[in-house]
């Protein structure tokens, strides 16, 4: 049978069924199962050899006992593969939340936002609107040059935590930007989302942020009955929405309407 190899980084040759043992973890119970089943027919073979005037109550004794251990053995391999099963499952979990999260604030991250909300745009009718927040952090960048990038980074945790606090299970709370976010309410009419977005704002004017100087968010809100609208779409009106809350001296939530309508 042929075999391969592969060049490891010392110069020297590693055997492919070697390696495979080893990542797979599974080095330690191939050698204990070859063991144990060397063990038992060796056993086996003593008992026989050891009762030759009762071989036949013997044999089924010591077929017996090989039963017993492969069953044992069986049992052991089942519970290491699920183990194994279980670690590489928590790992899969691990990396598909990192690629979805923002690494600073464990809210979502764009693409992320993008993905559920054209989601839960197929979903919306008359009866189950839609409703996007953008907000924006007020005086962000005269935050960050008067006290650093490291209360800078505080302060979007704090305004992270404000808005995640004000998620509820199927809404979807993102960070797009520096120190812009975004929140995907699901089944909610324009009237509830702006109260939303009005408890958010209080929220994060109210908060401890640490710093001499009170933190202020200006917010924008769009609603939509209608599943044609794009995503992009749903986030360039709450985001013009939220720059006329800038400004119009920010720190306030706007509602977006059709100009003229």
């Amino acid at each position: 049978m042929a075999k391969y190899y592969r060049l490891a980084a010392d110069g020297s040759l590693v055997n492919h069924a070697d390696l495979l043992i080893s990542l797979s973890k599974l080095r330690n119970i191939f050698w204990f199962s070859g063991a144990f089943f060397c063990s038992a027919y060796l056993f086996t073979l003593f008992q026989l050899l050891s009762t030759a005037g009762e071989l036949d109550q013997t044999w089924y004794q010591a077929r017996f006992f090989e039963t017993l251990c492969t069953l044992f053995l069986i049992l052991v391999l089942l519970v290491d593969v699920f183990i194994l099963y279980r670690e590489s499952n928590h790992k899969y979990v691990h990396s598909y939340q990192n690629s979805i999260r923002d690494p600073l604030t464990r809210l979502y991250n764009r693409s992320f936002f993008y993905d559920t909300l054209n989601q839960q745009l197929a979903k919306v009718n008359a009866q189950h609107p839609l409703s996007v927040l953008i907000s924006d952090l007020d005086h962000f960048k005269r935050i960050n040059d008067s006290y650093g990038h490291v209360a800078g980074d505080k302060v979007i945790q704090f305004a992270a935590s404000v808005l995640e606090s004000h998620s509820r299970v199927d809404d979807a709370a993102a960070r797009i930007g520096g120190e812009e976010f975004a929140l995907l309410l699901v089944n909610t009419g324009e009237k509830e989302a702006q109260a939303i977005a009005e408890r958010i704002r209080l929220a994060v004017s109210a908060g401890e942020s640490h710093l001499p100087e009170r933190m202020t968010i200006s917010m924008g809100v769009y609603t939509t009955h209608d599943n044609s609208v794009t995503a992009e779409a749903c986030v360039q009106r709450a985001d013009e929405a939220m720059y006329e809350a800038k400004n119009n001296g920010r720190n306030q939530v706007i509602v977006w309407h059709r100009q003229g309508g």
